[in-house]
């Protein structure tokens, strides 16, 4: 076994077969060592992730969560291979997240995204709704702050955000020269109406407020709006216009409710209301919070 788990190091078949017998001596964490072998080269072989998804309370699956919670370079290309299985794996992938989630390093935004995709396309909602909320520790909102940011096309864009491919010319993030906090999003003028950015939410129904800063850069004011839409319906709300003007940071609010039903997952977006070609505009500290 010793020259044959030697040779696995190199080889990914003979690797497997080492993780699997690992675990049939009762070795979990040898077995997971094995399998960092091919995380590490970027191999998430299914063979692989079913020998270590096969029993969700087992000790390989404990030496698993605990592994991932040191956060491994590799943790995010797993999440992605593990979503990937059969749907006879499915419960037990979310398990494991669920209790890494339990950890002082659960899942970011980002890494859980493929998971989260995954329960939705196989309208397990309840599991895609406590995943979710479980990302979201700091806020429904993701990235309202505008502080994090991915690059797209050779432009910074918000993370976390959905933006049009038409509408990345129009986006920045950066400090804005009349101070703020830190970072902001600048949204340059563009002369058509419909949304800027959105996020997808899955709330449970009930009353929400949004509430928010905006300015616009020079000149006139500049008018925006939310909306929330239901994805599964026709259902749409709309908050009234707000005029951003270049004096001073506004703060605004707009007030959304989730229906009970034909609502499960919504998109709250930022949106021009018209046409009108403007002044850019200024939006930072982005928040939603449930209305007790």
């Amino acid at each position: 076994m010793a020259m044959a788990v030697s040779l696995g190091w190199r080889d990914p078949f003979t690797q497997v077969w080492a993780i699997g017998a690992s675990e049939q001596t009762g070795e979990p964490d040898k077995a997971v060592q094995r399998a960092q072998a091919l995380f590490q080269q970027k191999l998430f072989m299914p063979s692989s992730l079913e020998l270590l998804l096969r029993a969700p309370d087992s000790p390989t699956a404990r030496s698993l969560v605990q592994t991932l919670s040191s956060r491994p370079e590799w943790r995010a290309d797993f999440v992605r291979a593990a979503a990937q299985l059969p749907s006879a794996y499915d419960g037990n992938v979310e398990e494991l997240v669920f209790r890494l989630n339990g950890t002082n390093a659960p899942l970011s935004i980002e890494e859980a995204q493929p998971l989260l995709n995954r329960l939705i396309e196989t309208n397990d909602l309840v599991d895609a709704r406590r995943l979710w909320i479980g990302t979201r520790a700091d806020g429904v909102i993701a990235n309202g702050e505008f502080e994090q940011v991915s690059e797209r096309s050779g432009a910074d864009v918000p993370r976390s955000w959905d933006i049009s491919d038409s509408d990345l010319a129009t986006i920045a993030v950066q400090a804005p020269d009349f101070g703020g906090h830190g970072r902001a999003l600048r949204i340059s003028g563009a002369a058509r109406s419909g949304p800027i950015l959105s996020q997808r939410l899955l709330l449970p129904p009930g009353s929400y407020l949004v509430t928010y800063r905006a300015r616009s850069g020079a000149g006139d004011a500049v008018a925006l709006r939310w909306e929330l839409s239901c994805s599964s319906s026709d259902i749409r709300q709309t908050s009234k216009e707000t005029p951003a003007t270049s004096g001073s940071w506004q703060e605004f609010t707009a007030q959304f409710a989730v229906p009970i039903q034909d609502c499960p997952i919504q998109r709250l977006a930022l949106e021009r209301p018209n046409a009108i070609h403007s002044q850019e505009v200024w939006v930072d500290d982005v928040i939603m919070k449930p209305i007790r």
